[in-house]
């Protein structure tokens, strides 16, 4: 069974995930916008600043679910060990 602070600690990252990709997706839409608007007007160079300055916003995104699966998978391993470690002394 799960401790209170496990779920409390999923629930939270969870939150705090899809408030990163709110905040991520606005940027990268933004970003986007404003490369637009430098293409229309010819200034390539500026257009290219924001096209990658949008990629990175998507990437920094990836960083960040990656570490909240591996944050979610080292709870539930840790989990499986305790209550594997339990099974072991039990007998």
């Amino acid at each position: 069974m799960r401790r209170k602070w496990e779920i409390v600690l999923i629930i939270f990252l969870t939150i705090f995930v899809i408030f990163d990709f709110m905040t991520r997706y606005r940027d990268y839409i933004e970003c986007k916008m404003v490369e637009e608007i430098a293409r229309s007007k010819g200034d390539y160079d500026e257009a290219e600043f924001y096209h990658e300055m949008a990629s990175s916003r998507i990437k920094g995104f990836y960083v960040t679910l990656l570490i909240y699966f591996g944050i979610i998978a080292s709870i539930e391993f840790a989990l499986r060990t305790k209550e594997r470690g339990k099974d072991k002394v039990g007998t």
